[in-house]
């Protein structure tokens, strides 16, 4: 690694950083400064895939797809990644059909992403799931999810979890479900 490159790293975790605080302005200036200085084009398109997440969390949608359908349009790990989070906006915006298909295509290379990755994309696909009918299959990955995310200490994305599976079955008005999942946060919640 070169010294554009050191210094890209140290800009990247600024980014990764102010993204975590949800700073997401500072994150994309650190991301943008950290592809400017990095020599290899596989580290600039990392780069340019945080930085629209950040972007995501800033309410850049536009600007975030144009970027993600670039880097989806390619093959490989990143382009999978890429897709995926793409999905997750289609999902969000209601394109159901759409944004199922997207993920489909891309969590089959997931086993090679990093964790947290992996498993929100199969979290957004156990929501893909609920509301296209499938409830067995979506409840039965969000379970799996939220054990996978809880192991991992990711407690945010854990609860996220168990809040989804409840804010559905009062949805479906199943007062049972719903009440045992809300049961289960609370449990959840409190053992941390």
């Amino acid at each position: 690694m070169n010294s554009g490159d050191d210094e890209a790293v140290v800009w990247a975790i600024i980014g990764v950083q102010s993204l975590t605080r949800r700073e997401s302005q500072n994150a994309i200036l650190a991301f943008k400064k950290s592809e400017a200085l990095a020599t290899s084009q596989l580290l600039k398109n990392e780069l340019q895939m945080h930085q629209a997440v950040a972007m995501i969390a800033g309410g850049q949608h536009g600007p975030a797809s144009a970027i993600l359908l670039r880097l989806s349009s390619s093959e490989g790990l990143l382009a999978d990644r890429a897709k995926a989070i793409l999905a997750t906006m289609k999902l969000q915006n209601g394109s159901i059909a759409q944004g199922m298909n997207l993920l489909q295509s891309a969590i089959k290379t997931s086993d090679r992403w990093p964790t947290n990755e992996r498993l929100r994309a199969h979290a957004d696909y156990g929501l893909a799931l609920l509301m296209r009918g499938r409830e067995k299959q979506g409840v039965q990955l969000l379970n799996q999810v939220f054990d996978e995310f809880a192991a991992n200490k990711s407690y945010e994305h854990a609860t996220q979890c168990l809040w989804n599976l409840a804010k559905y079955f009062q949805t479906k008005e199943d007062d049972a479900e719903y009440q045992a999942y809300v049961a289960r946060l609370q449990q959840f919640e409190k053992e941390l």
